[in-house]
């Protein structure tokens, strides 16, 4: 397996930090380049690093954020890193995102994924079943797993069994995370996600 060359831009130093000491524990990933998002021709600079995963926070780049994506290779793996509410129009620009607040695994997963087997082919939101995509939608407008049930005249067990799989599917645990997803597949929009 081929070492994966990382980038990280973070403006805040311990959080930056943290990244890269993450990132050093995991076989087969190398931290090549750590930003603070200040630096003069940083777009210059991650193109001549040969990344083949860059994480992002948002708000280290918000001047040259959207510039920066577009000079990055559609084969080089971009990762949101975010604190806070982001905007879901900023996020679509990513392919994966993940909360500062996210466990271990979560940022694990998102590194990991498609490294062994290469890019998957089909878009991750077909391997949901239209009912898992129901349910993910209710799960992310903050309904209940009762109200969920309710509302699709399901039983409760159902309602929970397809939780276990839309977790299972996707690698994602927690409802912040799921709420990413649906914002970055299109399946939710932004108001529909805070109420």
């Amino acid at each position: 397996m081929h070492t994966q060359r990382i980038i990280i831009i973070e403006h805040r130093y311990l959080l930056r930090a943290g990244l890269e000491y993450f990132m050093a524990e995991m076989p087969g990933m190398e931290v090549v380049k750590l930003f603070n998002g200040s630096e003069k021709k940083l777009l210059d600079k991650v193109k001549e690093s040969h990344p083949d995963i860059v994480v992002i926070n948002p708000k280290s780049v918000a001047d040259v954020l959207i510039r920066l994506l577009n000079t990055i290779d559609n084969n080089i793996k971009t990762i949101a890193f975010i604190s806070g509410k982001t905007d879901g129009r900023i996020l679509s620009h990513f392919r994966y995102a993940f909360h500062q607040t996210d466990e271990k695994q979560e940022l694990q997963k998102i590194l990991l994924k498609d490294i062994d087997k290469g890019e998957k082919s089909a878009d991750t939101k077909n391997r949901l079943s239209n009912r898992e995509i129901t349910i993910l939608k209710y799960l992310v407008k903050g309904y209940t797993n009762r109200q969920i049930a309710d509302e699709l005249f399901l039983s409760i067990h159902t309602v929970m069994t397809h939780r276990k799989n839309i977790t299972r599917k996707l690698g994602i645990k927690t409802v912040s995370g799921l709420t990413v997803y649906a914002l970055m597949n299109h399946l939710v929009t932004l108001p529909e996600a805070r109420k």
